[in-house]
């Protein structure tokens, strides 16, 4: 009697829990990055139209694809995006104290950072502490937005901290995660120090405000979106290769 054939591979990896978590992050990746433009388009389409629609209703549903806006759908999506990356690095961090691995707290600092940041994003803190540092210190300028001096120095001692992580980490990983913090960060404390002048002016309805508001969240999506991709990749015991598709990631041997 000839043996029962084993159960086909692809069978196998249908079951394979790894697996079924590599394809969700791919779809969630690929529908995120689809996202971006999408929001954008209809951000630049709520300037356009500028309460032009023929029903009331609608207007008000194109108001919320405002990038500036707090209340707005493009905000929403950036609280999800930094609270999911706080999350996979939270992930990172459970791993490294159940390893004993050397990096364990500064990953817990970088998980707890992104949880602030998500919160920040959606309540608006850093606009508070803006306008007292712009009271306190009479700022103009490139400075109008003042909460960029205090976060500007926190931000680089956690960068100071995470240097032994980043040096411990696969080349290709560490590269992109480093471009998505820049990407991030230039979207959110460059972009909005060029905006700082437009708005001390009373410009804040202005074309070129406007432009640099909806490029400053676009590099706050992407960056996010980017160490997103490199941290999810990592926890699933792969390596993201830089500015690929999202499934273009390697076993780490």
């Amino acid at each position: 009697m000839a043996p029962a054939s084993s159960p086909p591979a692809a069978a196998a990896t249908a079951t394979d829990p790894a697996a079924a978590a590599s394809r969700l992050r791919t779809v969630l990746l690929r529908v995120c990055w689809i996202a971006i433009p999408v929001l954008a388009l209809m951000n630049v389409l709520d300037r356009v139209l500028d309460d032009r629609l023929p029903i009331a209703t609608l207007n008000m549903v194109m108001g919320k694809f405002h990038m500036d806006f707090d209340l707005s759908i493009p905000a929403w999506f950036t609280v999800q995006l930094i609270f999911l990356s706080a999350a996979v690095t939270g992930g990172l961090a459970w791993r490294a104290w159940r390893r004993g691995g050397p990096d364990a707290w500064r990953y817990t600092l970088l998980a707890g950072v992104l949880l602030f940041l998500s919160a920040d994003e959606s309540a608006g803190l850093h606009e508070l502490l803006g306008t007292a540092m712009r009271e306190r210190l009479n700022l103009s300028g490139l400075l109008f937005f003042g909460w960029m001096i205090p976060v500007g120095l926190a931000a680089a001692g956690v960068g100071v901290c995470m240097i032994p992580l980043l040096k411990r980490l696969p080349a290709a990983t560490r590269n992109t995660m480093i471009l998505g913090g820049g990407v991030y960060i230039l979207g959110a404390a460059g972009l909005e120090m060029l905006a700082g002048p437009f708005a001390e002016a009373g410009n804040g309805q202005g074309i070129e405000f406007f432009t640099l508001m909806t490029v400053e969240e676009c590099l706050e999506m992407a960056g996010m979106l980017i160490y997103l991709q490199a941290a999810s990749a990592f926890l699933l015991g792969q390596v993201e290769v830089p500015l690929r598709e999202p499934d273009a990631a390697v076993a780490i041997a």
